[in-house]
């Protein structure tokens, strides 16, 4: 999924979250990243103050 469209997903929920790139190709744009991992998985309870950690690439091959 886009991380544009996550990110908006998280902040209306109010939502702690934190990106990872996996490629370190700077030239690719924030815009095109596609999140291919998230920890704690979707829909797992989270406890206060958790902090989602998305893994972010160009694509997830």
């Amino acid at each position: 999924m886009p991380l544009a469209i996550v990110e908006r997903a998280l902040r209306a929920k109010q939502l702690s979250y934190k990106v990872f790139r996996t490629s370190s190709a700077a030239a690719d744009a924030k815009s095109t990243w596609i999140v291919c991992e998230t920890n704690p998985a979707p829909r797992t309870h989270l406890e206060s103050g958790t902090t989602i950690r998305l893994t972010v690439a160009p694509s997830c091959k």
